[in-house]
Protein backbone atom coordinates (compact mmCIF):
# COMPACT_ATOMS: atom_id res chain seq x y z
CA UNK A 1 0.00 0.00 0.00
CA UNK A 2 3.03 2.29 0.52
CA UNK A 3 5.79 1.09 -1.80
CA UNK A 4 7.78 4.31 -1.34
CA UNK A 5 7.80 4.09 2.47
CA UNK A 6 10.71 2.50 4.30
CA UNK A 7 9.40 0.73 7.37
CA UNK A 8 11.70 0.04 10.31
CA UNK A 9 11.37 -1.29 13.84
CA UNK A 10 13.43 0.65 16.36
CA UNK A 11 14.23 0.68 20.07
CA UNK A 12 13.98 -2.04 22.68
CA UNK A 13 12.44 -4.76 20.52
CA UNK A 14 15.50 -4.80 18.22
CA UNK A 15 17.88 -4.70 21.19
CA UNK A 16 16.18 -7.63 22.94
CA UNK A 17 16.02 -9.72 19.77
CA UNK A 18 19.73 -9.24 19.13
CA UNK A 19 20.48 -10.18 22.74
CA UNK A 20 18.23 -13.24 22.37
CA UNK A 21 16.44 -12.30 25.57
CA UNK A 22 13.71 -14.60 26.80
CA UNK A 23 11.45 -11.64 27.55
CA UNK A 24 11.36 -9.40 24.50
CA UNK A 25 9.91 -5.91 24.88
CA UNK A 26 6.12 -6.09 24.32
CA UNK A 27 6.18 -2.61 22.77
CA UNK A 28 7.00 -2.47 19.07
CA UNK A 29 8.09 0.91 17.74
CA UNK A 30 7.70 1.30 13.96
CA UNK A 31 9.61 4.16 12.38
CA UNK A 32 8.54 5.65 9.02
CA UNK A 33 10.56 7.85 6.72
CA UNK A 34 7.87 9.67 4.70
CA UNK A 35 4.50 9.21 6.41
CA UNK A 36 3.13 10.34 9.75
CA UNK A 37 2.35 7.69 12.33
CA UNK A 38 -1.41 8.24 12.21
CA UNK A 39 -1.54 8.01 8.40
CA UNK A 40 0.23 4.68 8.34
CA UNK A 41 -1.64 3.27 11.35
CA UNK A 42 -4.97 3.93 9.62
CA UNK A 43 -3.76 1.99 6.60
CA UNK A 44 -2.75 -0.92 8.86
CA UNK A 45 -6.07 -0.76 10.69
CA UNK A 46 -8.05 -0.83 7.44
CA UNK A 47 -5.98 -3.77 6.20
CA UNK A 48 -6.59 -5.78 9.39
CA UNK A 49 -10.32 -5.01 9.31
CA UNK A 50 -10.47 -6.29 5.74
CA UNK A 51 -8.53 -9.41 6.77
CA UNK A 52 -10.95 -10.02 9.63
CA UNK A 53 -13.91 -9.61 7.33
CA UNK A 54 -12.46 -12.06 4.81
CA UNK A 55 -11.38 -14.53 7.45
CA UNK A 56 -7.65 -13.86 6.88
CA UNK A 57 -5.51 -14.67 3.89
CA UNK A 58 -5.18 -18.25 5.04
CA UNK A 59 -8.91 -18.68 5.62
CA UNK A 60 -8.41 -18.86 9.41
CA UNK A 61 -10.82 -17.63 12.04
CA UNK A 62 -8.39 -15.49 14.05
CA UNK A 63 -9.78 -12.06 14.76
CA UNK A 64 -7.46 -9.06 15.22
CA UNK A 65 -8.97 -6.51 17.56
CA UNK A 66 -7.39 -3.13 16.84
CA UNK A 67 -7.85 -0.08 19.00
CA UNK A 68 -6.33 2.89 17.23
CA UNK A 69 -5.49 6.07 19.09
CA UNK A 70 -3.61 9.17 18.03
CA UNK A 71 -1.47 11.11 20.50
CA UNK A 72 1.17 13.78 20.17
CA UNK A 73 3.96 12.34 22.27
CA UNK A 74 5.11 15.09 24.65
CA UNK A 75 4.30 17.75 22.04
CA UNK A 76 0.88 18.96 23.19
CA UNK A 77 1.99 22.61 23.14
CA UNK A 78 3.92 22.45 19.88
CA UNK A 79 1.36 23.37 17.24
CA UNK A 80 3.85 23.31 14.36
CA UNK A 81 4.60 19.63 15.06
CA UNK A 82 1.08 18.23 14.83
CA UNK A 83 2.00 16.26 11.71
CA UNK A 84 4.47 14.21 13.79
CA UNK A 85 1.72 12.45 15.71
CA UNK A 86 2.46 9.03 17.16
CA UNK A 87 -0.26 6.47 16.54
CA UNK A 88 -0.69 3.67 19.05
CA UNK A 89 -2.28 0.48 17.80
CA UNK A 90 -3.35 -2.42 20.00
CA UNK A 91 -3.13 -5.72 18.09
CA UNK A 92 -3.90 -8.71 20.28
CA UNK A 93 -1.42 -8.54 23.19
CA UNK A 94 0.95 -6.19 21.39
CA UNK A 95 1.23 -2.42 21.78
CA UNK A 96 2.41 -1.04 18.46
CA UNK A 97 3.54 2.56 17.94
CA UNK A 98 4.02 4.26 14.57
CA UNK A 99 6.31 7.31 14.42
CA UNK A 100 7.83 9.37 11.67
CA UNK A 101 11.59 10.04 11.84
CA UNK A 102 12.10 13.26 13.77
CA UNK A 103 14.57 15.57 15.49
CA UNK A 104 13.98 17.18 18.90
CA UNK A 105 15.23 20.34 20.62
CA UNK A 106 14.84 21.22 24.29
CA UNK A 107 14.58 24.29 26.51
CA UNK A 108 16.82 24.41 29.59
CA UNK A 109 13.94 24.14 32.08
CA UNK A 110 12.02 21.20 30.60
CA UNK A 111 12.63 17.66 29.37
CA UNK A 112 9.67 18.04 26.98
CA UNK A 113 10.91 18.97 23.48
CA UNK A 114 10.21 22.60 22.61
CA UNK A 115 10.82 22.02 18.92
CA UNK A 116 10.47 18.97 16.68
CA UNK A 117 10.36 18.30 12.97
CA UNK A 118 10.70 15.72 10.23
CA UNK A 119 14.20 14.31 10.11
CA UNK A 120 16.33 11.70 8.43
CA UNK A 121 16.81 8.24 9.91
CA UNK A 122 20.32 9.27 11.02
CA UNK A 123 18.96 12.24 12.98
CA UNK A 124 16.27 9.99 14.47
CA UNK A 125 18.96 7.56 15.65
CA UNK A 126 21.08 10.25 17.29
CA UNK A 127 18.13 11.78 19.17
CA UNK A 128 17.61 8.53 21.14
CA UNK A 129 18.74 8.01 24.72
CA UNK A 130 21.29 5.18 24.35
CA UNK A 131 23.23 3.58 21.51
CA UNK A 132 21.78 0.14 22.29
CA UNK A 133 18.30 1.66 21.79
CA UNK A 134 19.31 3.35 18.52
CA UNK A 135 19.33 0.20 16.39
CA UNK A 136 16.76 -0.46 13.67
CA UNK A 137 15.48 -3.47 11.81
CA UNK A 138 14.68 -2.48 8.22
CA UNK A 139 11.68 -4.53 7.05
CA UNK A 140 12.23 -3.51 3.43
CA UNK A 141 15.82 -4.76 3.26
CA UNK A 142 15.59 -7.35 6.08
CA UNK A 143 18.73 -5.87 7.70
CA UNK A 144 19.76 -4.48 11.08
CA UNK A 145 20.90 -0.86 10.83
CA UNK A 146 23.30 0.89 13.20
CA UNK A 147 23.34 4.54 12.16
CA UNK A 148 25.30 5.70 15.22
CA UNK A 149 27.97 3.08 14.39
CA UNK A 150 28.19 2.35 18.10
CA UNK A 151 25.09 0.32 18.97
CA UNK A 152 26.17 -3.12 17.79
CA UNK A 153 29.62 -2.71 19.31
CA UNK A 154 28.13 -1.64 22.63
CA UNK A 155 25.79 -4.64 22.60
CA UNK A 156 28.75 -6.94 21.96
CA UNK A 157 30.85 -5.41 24.75
CA UNK A 158 27.87 -4.94 27.11
CA UNK A 159 28.37 -1.20 27.35
CA UNK A 160 25.82 1.56 27.96
CA UNK A 161 26.48 5.00 26.50
CA UNK A 162 24.67 7.85 24.77
CA UNK A 163 24.87 8.40 20.99
CA UNK A 164 25.86 12.07 21.48
CA UNK A 165 27.92 13.93 24.11
CA UNK A 166 26.71 12.48 27.43
CA UNK A 167 26.58 15.69 29.47
CA UNK A 168 24.44 17.62 26.98
CA UNK A 169 22.25 14.53 26.52
CA UNK A 170 21.63 14.21 30.26
CA UNK A 171 21.00 17.93 30.72
CA UNK A 172 18.39 17.84 27.92
CA UNK A 173 16.54 14.95 29.53
CA UNK A 174 17.98 13.84 32.89
CA UNK A 175 15.62 10.86 33.01
CA UNK A 176 18.11 9.24 30.64
CA UNK A 177 20.58 8.56 33.47
CA UNK A 178 17.90 6.66 35.39
CA UNK A 179 17.07 4.69 32.27
CA UNK A 180 20.76 3.95 31.72
CA UNK A 181 21.08 2.62 35.28
CA UNK A 182 17.90 0.60 34.83
CA UNK A 183 19.17 -1.03 31.64
CA UNK A 184 22.47 -1.74 33.39
CA UNK A 185 20.53 -3.66 36.07
CA UNK A 186 18.27 -5.45 33.60
CA UNK A 187 20.96 -6.46 31.12
CA UNK A 188 24.01 -6.69 33.42
CA UNK A 189 25.78 -4.09 31.26
CA UNK A 190 28.41 -1.59 32.40
CA UNK A 191 27.94 2.16 32.38
CA UNK A 192 30.43 3.79 30.03
CA UNK A 193 33.01 5.87 31.98
CA UNK A 194 32.13 9.00 29.97
CA UNK A 195 28.47 8.60 30.91
CA UNK A 196 29.32 8.00 34.57
CA UNK A 197 31.54 11.09 34.63
CA UNK A 198 28.78 13.20 33.07
CA UNK A 199 26.29 11.96 35.69
CA UNK A 200 28.61 13.27 38.43
CA UNK A 201 28.18 16.82 37.16
CA UNK A 202 26.12 18.71 39.76
CA UNK A 203 23.97 20.22 37.00
CA UNK A 204 22.66 16.75 36.10
CA UNK A 205 21.50 16.14 39.66
CA UNK A 206 19.87 19.56 39.79
CA UNK A 207 18.23 18.99 36.40
CA UNK A 208 16.94 15.59 37.52
CA UNK A 209 15.41 17.17 40.59
CA UNK A 210 13.80 20.01 38.62
CA UNK A 211 12.64 18.25 35.45
CA UNK A 212 11.63 14.70 36.43
CA UNK A 213 8.54 14.02 38.53
CA UNK A 214 8.74 11.74 41.55
CA UNK A 215 6.20 9.42 39.86
CA UNK A 216 8.44 9.00 36.82
CA UNK A 217 11.48 8.55 39.01
CA UNK A 218 9.62 5.94 41.07
CA UNK A 219 8.72 4.00 37.93
CA UNK A 220 12.38 3.69 36.92
CA UNK A 221 13.40 2.71 40.47
CA UNK A 222 10.70 0.05 40.54
CA UNK A 223 11.94 -1.34 37.22
CA UNK A 224 15.38 -1.64 38.79
CA UNK A 225 13.96 -3.66 41.69
CA UNK A 226 12.15 -5.85 39.15
CA UNK A 227 15.42 -6.50 37.32
CA UNK A 228 17.78 -9.44 37.57
CA UNK A 229 20.44 -7.42 39.41
CA UNK A 230 19.04 -4.53 41.50
CA UNK A 231 22.32 -4.46 43.46
CA UNK A 232 24.01 -3.07 40.35
CA UNK A 233 21.45 -0.27 40.19
CA UNK A 234 22.04 0.72 43.83
CA UNK A 235 25.79 0.61 43.26
CA UNK A 236 25.49 2.96 40.27
CA UNK A 237 23.25 5.33 42.23
CA UNK A 238 26.02 5.55 44.84
CA UNK A 239 28.81 5.90 42.28
CA UNK A 240 26.98 8.71 40.46
CA UNK A 241 26.06 10.35 43.81
CA UNK A 242 22.36 10.29 42.93
CA UNK A 243 21.41 7.91 45.73
CA UNK A 244 20.32 10.64 48.16
CA UNK A 245 18.11 12.23 45.51
CA UNK A 246 16.46 8.92 44.64
CA UNK A 247 16.13 7.82 48.28
CA UNK A 248 15.97 11.06 50.31
CA UNK A 249 16.36 9.85 53.89
CA UNK A 250 15.51 11.95 56.91
CA UNK A 251 18.75 11.59 58.83
CA UNK A 252 17.18 12.98 61.98
CA UNK A 253 14.80 10.02 62.04
CA UNK A 254 17.70 7.59 61.80
CA UNK A 255 19.47 9.27 64.70
CA UNK A 256 16.37 9.86 66.82
CA UNK A 257 17.14 9.73 70.55
CA UNK A 258 20.73 8.84 69.54
CA UNK A 259 19.79 5.15 69.41
CA UNK A 260 21.09 4.60 65.87
CA UNK A 261 24.67 5.23 64.77
CA UNK A 262 23.46 5.40 61.15
CA UNK A 263 23.80 8.36 58.88
CA UNK A 264 22.32 8.40 55.39
CA UNK A 265 25.62 7.29 53.82
CA UNK A 266 26.10 4.39 56.22
CA UNK A 267 22.51 3.29 55.58
CA UNK A 268 23.00 3.29 51.81
CA UNK A 269 26.14 1.18 52.20
CA UNK A 270 24.47 -1.20 54.67
CA UNK A 271 21.44 -1.55 52.36
CA UNK A 272 23.69 -2.28 49.41
CA UNK A 273 25.65 -4.89 51.41
CA UNK A 274 22.44 -6.55 52.60
CA UNK A 275 21.08 -6.64 49.05
CA UNK A 276 24.35 -8.13 47.78
CA UNK A 277 24.26 -10.96 50.35
CA UNK A 278 20.59 -11.63 49.70
CA UNK A 279 21.04 -11.81 45.92
CA UNK A 280 23.96 -14.17 46.43
CA UNK A 281 21.83 -16.59 48.46
CA UNK A 282 18.89 -16.38 46.06
CA UNK A 283 21.14 -17.23 43.10
CA UNK A 284 22.25 -20.39 44.92
CA UNK A 285 18.92 -21.41 46.49
CA UNK A 286 16.26 -20.75 43.86
CA UNK A 287 17.05 -23.20 41.08
CA UNK A 288 14.85 -24.76 38.40
CA UNK A 289 13.44 -27.12 41.02
CA UNK A 290 12.67 -24.39 43.53
CA UNK A 291 11.79 -20.97 42.20
CA UNK A 292 10.32 -17.75 43.50
CA UNK A 293 7.94 -15.56 41.53
CA UNK A 294 9.12 -12.27 40.05
CA UNK A 295 6.76 -10.39 42.36
CA UNK A 296 7.99 -12.07 45.55
CA UNK A 297 11.61 -11.45 44.48
CA UNK A 298 10.77 -7.78 43.93
CA UNK A 299 9.45 -7.56 47.49
CA UNK A 300 12.55 -9.37 48.74
CA UNK A 301 14.93 -6.94 46.96
CA UNK A 302 13.12 -3.95 48.43
CA UNK A 303 13.11 -5.61 51.87
CA UNK A 304 16.83 -6.38 51.70
CA UNK A 305 17.79 -2.81 50.79
CA UNK A 306 15.56 -1.18 53.40
CA UNK A 307 16.06 -3.66 56.26
CA UNK A 308 18.95 -1.65 57.81
CA UNK A 309 16.54 1.25 58.46
CA UNK A 310 16.30 1.58 62.23
CA UNK A 311 19.33 -0.64 62.79
CA UNK A 312 20.82 0.01 66.19
CA UNK A 313 17.40 0.61 67.75
CA UNK A 314 16.31 -3.03 67.94
CA UNK A 315 16.23 -3.21 71.73
CA UNK A 316 14.62 0.16 72.39
CA UNK A 317 10.92 0.12 73.38
CA UNK A 318 8.44 2.08 71.29
CA UNK A 319 5.13 3.70 72.10
CA UNK A 320 3.46 0.53 70.84
CA UNK A 321 4.61 -2.26 73.13
CA UNK A 322 4.13 -4.86 70.38
CA UNK A 323 6.76 -3.30 68.14
CA UNK A 324 10.41 -2.41 68.63
CA UNK A 325 11.86 1.04 68.13
CA UNK A 326 13.62 -0.25 65.00
CA UNK A 327 10.37 -1.53 63.51
CA UNK A 328 8.64 1.78 64.23
CA UNK A 329 11.43 3.81 62.58
CA UNK A 330 11.62 1.43 59.62
CA UNK A 331 7.86 1.46 59.01
CA UNK A 332 7.70 5.26 59.10
CA UNK A 333 10.63 5.70 56.71
CA UNK A 334 9.44 2.96 54.34
CA UNK A 335 6.08 4.64 53.88
CA UNK A 336 7.64 8.07 53.48
CA UNK A 337 10.24 6.90 50.96
CA UNK A 338 8.25 4.42 48.90
CA UNK A 339 4.71 5.82 49.08
CA UNK A 340 5.21 9.56 49.40
CA UNK A 341 8.52 9.98 47.59
CA UNK A 342 8.57 7.21 44.97
CA UNK A 343 4.78 6.83 44.63
CA UNK A 344 4.62 3.06 45.16
CA UNK A 345 1.36 1.52 46.33
CA UNK A 346 0.58 1.16 50.04
CA UNK A 347 -0.25 -2.49 49.44
CA UNK A 348 3.21 -3.22 48.01
CA UNK A 349 4.93 -1.41 50.88
CA UNK A 350 2.99 -3.53 53.37
CA UNK A 351 4.23 -6.67 51.61
CA UNK A 352 7.80 -5.38 51.86
CA UNK A 353 7.27 -4.69 55.56
CA UNK A 354 5.92 -8.20 56.08
CA UNK A 355 9.08 -9.70 54.53
CA UNK A 356 11.31 -7.56 56.77
CA UNK A 357 9.31 -8.20 59.94
CA UNK A 358 9.19 -11.90 59.12
CA UNK A 359 12.98 -11.94 58.73
CA UNK A 360 13.44 -10.24 62.12
CA UNK A 361 11.11 -12.79 63.71
CA UNK A 362 12.96 -15.67 62.07
CA UNK A 363 16.34 -14.30 63.16
CA UNK A 364 15.22 -14.64 66.78
CA UNK A 365 13.81 -18.11 66.13
CA UNK A 366 17.01 -19.23 64.41
CA UNK A 367 19.02 -18.16 67.46
CA UNK A 368 16.74 -20.30 69.65
CA UNK A 369 17.02 -23.13 67.15
CA UNK A 370 20.81 -22.90 67.27
CA UNK A 371 20.84 -23.03 71.07
CA UNK A 372 18.69 -26.15 71.09
CA UNK A 373 20.35 -27.83 68.11
CA UNK A 374 21.41 -30.86 70.15
CA UNK A 375 18.12 -32.49 69.18
CA UNK A 376 18.88 -32.05 65.48
CA UNK A 377 22.47 -33.20 65.90
CA UNK A 378 21.27 -36.41 67.53
CA UNK A 379 18.89 -37.10 64.66
CA UNK A 380 19.90 -39.49 61.92
CA UNK A 381 17.76 -38.66 58.86
CA UNK A 382 18.10 -42.29 57.74
CA UNK A 383 16.78 -43.61 61.04
CA UNK A 384 12.99 -43.78 60.70
CA UNK A 385 12.58 -44.76 64.33
CA UNK A 386 14.36 -41.60 65.50
CA UNK A 387 12.16 -39.43 63.31
CA UNK A 388 9.13 -41.24 64.69
CA UNK A 389 10.23 -40.45 68.25
CA UNK A 390 10.66 -36.78 67.42
CA UNK A 391 7.26 -36.71 65.75
CA UNK A 392 5.62 -38.38 68.71
CA UNK A 393 7.11 -36.13 71.38
CA UNK A 394 7.94 -32.80 69.77
CA UNK A 395 6.51 -32.41 66.27
CA UNK A 396 2.97 -31.43 67.24
CA UNK A 397 4.12 -28.65 69.55
CA UNK A 398 6.73 -27.40 67.06
CA UNK A 399 4.16 -27.51 64.26
CA UNK A 400 1.76 -25.34 66.26
CA UNK A 401 4.45 -22.79 67.10
CA UNK A 402 5.63 -22.80 63.50
CA UNK A 403 2.07 -22.42 62.24
CA UNK A 404 1.50 -19.34 64.40
CA UNK A 405 4.76 -17.89 63.14
CA UNK A 406 3.87 -18.56 59.49
CA UNK A 407 0.53 -16.87 60.08
CA UNK A 408 2.31 -13.75 61.26
CA UNK A 409 4.96 -13.82 58.53
CA UNK A 410 2.57 -14.60 55.69
CA UNK A 411 3.08 -16.24 52.28
CA UNK A 412 6.60 -14.85 51.76
CA UNK A 413 8.14 -16.90 54.58
CA UNK A 414 10.83 -18.35 52.30
CA UNK A 415 11.91 -14.87 51.27
CA UNK A 416 11.92 -13.82 54.94
CA UNK A 417 14.05 -16.85 55.81
CA UNK A 418 16.62 -15.97 53.13
CA UNK A 419 16.69 -12.37 54.36
CA UNK A 420 17.18 -13.56 57.94
CA UNK A 421 20.05 -15.85 56.98
CA UNK A 422 21.80 -13.06 55.08
CA UNK A 423 21.42 -10.42 57.81
CA UNK A 424 24.57 -11.07 59.80
CA UNK A 425 27.52 -9.54 57.90
CA UNK A 426 30.06 -10.61 60.53
CA UNK A 427 29.20 -14.31 60.37
CA UNK A 428 27.90 -14.52 56.80
CA UNK A 429 29.17 -17.58 54.94
CA UNK A 430 27.16 -18.36 51.79
CA UNK A 431 27.59 -22.13 51.82
CA UNK A 432 26.78 -22.35 55.52
CA UNK A 433 23.71 -20.13 55.05
CA UNK A 434 22.49 -22.30 52.16
CA UNK A 435 22.96 -25.45 54.25
CA UNK A 436 21.04 -23.84 57.11
CA UNK A 437 18.22 -22.80 54.76
CA UNK A 438 17.88 -26.35 53.41
CA UNK A 439 18.12 -27.78 56.91
CA UNK A 440 15.35 -25.54 58.26
CA UNK A 441 13.06 -26.13 55.28
CA UNK A 442 13.68 -29.88 55.53
CA UNK A 443 13.03 -29.85 59.28
CA UNK A 444 9.79 -27.90 58.78
CA UNK A 445 8.48 -30.09 55.98
CA UNK A 446 9.76 -33.60 56.62
CA UNK A 447 10.08 -33.81 60.39
CA UNK A 448 7.25 -31.65 61.76
CA UNK A 449 5.06 -31.73 58.62
CA UNK A 450 4.82 -27.96 58.31
CA UNK A 451 4.26 -26.56 54.83
CA UNK A 452 2.72 -23.57 53.13
CA UNK A 453 -0.45 -25.61 52.50
CA UNK A 454 -1.25 -25.63 56.18
CA UNK A 455 -1.93 -21.88 56.04
CA UNK A 456 -4.82 -22.52 53.62
CA UNK A 457 -6.32 -25.16 55.91
CA UNK A 458 -10.06 -24.77 56.53
CA UNK A 459 -11.78 -25.52 59.87
CA UNK A 460 -12.97 -29.12 60.12
CA UNK A 461 -16.22 -28.18 61.89
CA UNK A 462 -18.10 -25.03 60.95
CA UNK A 463 -20.08 -22.88 63.37
CA UNK A 464 -23.34 -24.80 63.02
CA UNK A 465 -21.61 -28.14 63.55
CA UNK A 466 -19.91 -26.85 66.68
CA UNK A 467 -23.24 -25.63 68.08
CA UNK A 468 -24.75 -29.06 67.48
CA UNK A 469 -21.75 -30.71 69.13
CA UNK A 470 -21.69 -28.27 72.09
CA UNK A 471 -25.26 -26.95 72.42
CA UNK A 472 -24.45 -25.06 75.61
CA UNK A 473 -21.72 -22.91 74.04
CA UNK A 474 -22.18 -19.14 74.35
CA UNK A 475 -20.69 -16.33 72.29
CA UNK A 476 -18.16 -15.47 74.99
CA UNK A 477 -16.46 -18.88 74.76
CA UNK A 478 -17.03 -19.63 71.09
CA UNK A 479 -13.66 -18.15 70.06
CA UNK A 480 -11.85 -20.42 72.56
CA UNK A 481 -13.51 -23.46 71.01
CA UNK A 482 -12.49 -22.35 67.51
CA UNK A 483 -8.91 -21.79 68.67
CA UNK A 484 -8.83 -25.22 70.35
CA UNK A 485 -10.08 -26.83 67.13
CA UNK A 486 -7.48 -24.92 65.09
CA UNK A 487 -4.63 -26.00 67.35
CA UNK A 488 -5.71 -29.65 67.39
CA UNK A 489 -6.10 -29.60 63.61
CA UNK A 490 -2.60 -28.16 63.10
CA UNK A 491 -0.95 -30.52 65.57
CA UNK A 492 -2.49 -33.56 63.86
CA UNK A 493 -2.26 -32.26 60.28
CA UNK A 494 0.28 -34.86 59.13
CA UNK A 495 -1.07 -37.87 61.03
CA UNK A 496 -3.10 -39.39 58.19
CA UNK A 497 -2.97 -39.66 54.42
CA UNK A 498 -4.94 -37.13 52.41
CA UNK A 499 -7.58 -39.76 51.54
CA UNK A 500 -8.24 -40.88 55.09
CA UNK A 501 -7.60 -37.55 56.81
CA UNK A 502 -10.93 -35.74 56.42
CA UNK A 503 -13.32 -38.22 58.05
CA UNK A 504 -10.79 -39.31 60.65
CA UNK A 505 -10.04 -35.73 61.68
CA UNK A 506 -13.72 -34.82 61.86
CA UNK A 507 -14.43 -37.69 64.29
CA UNK A 508 -11.29 -37.05 66.32
CA UNK A 509 -11.69 -33.28 66.64
CA UNK A 510 -15.30 -33.76 67.75
CA UNK A 511 -14.12 -36.10 70.50
CA UNK A 512 -11.34 -33.68 71.45
CA UNK A 513 -13.76 -30.76 71.83
CA UNK A 514 -16.22 -32.85 73.89
CA UNK A 515 -13.37 -33.80 76.21
CA UNK A 516 -11.95 -30.27 76.47
CA UNK A 517 -15.32 -28.50 76.90
CA UNK A 518 -17.58 -31.01 78.70
CA UNK A 519 -19.60 -28.27 80.43
CA UNK A 520 -21.00 -27.05 77.09
CA UNK A 521 -22.54 -30.42 76.08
Amino acid sequence: CCPSTTLRIGGGWVRDKLLNRYQVSPDIDFVLDNKSGIEFAKLVDNFLLAENKNGGTGGGQTKNECIITSTLKDYTDVAESQHLQTASLRIGDLDVDFNQCRFEKYKPNSRVPSEAGVASIVEDAFRRDLTINSLYYNLNSNQVEDWTEQGLRDLRFRNIRTPTAPLSTLLEDPLRILRAIRFSSQLSFSLDPTLKDAALDKRVKHSLQQKVSRERMGKEVDNIFKSADPRRGIQLFMETKLIDLVFPLQVGTLEEDKVSPFTADTFYQAGYDQLFRTQLLVSRIFTENEQSSQESLRFLWYAAFFKPLGQGAENMPSKNDSTSKAESIRSSELHRLLVKSLKQSVKDVREVESVINGACMLERSIRLYNRSSSLMQSLDPKDDSMIAVVKEKKAAQIRWLGYKMLQRIGPYWRESLILALSSSPENFAPLKAIDRYNELVCFSKNIVGLSGKILAMKPILNGEQIKQLLPGIDGKHFRKVLKAQERWQVEHYADRSAVARDQWMQDEVAQHLRTKFPHFQ
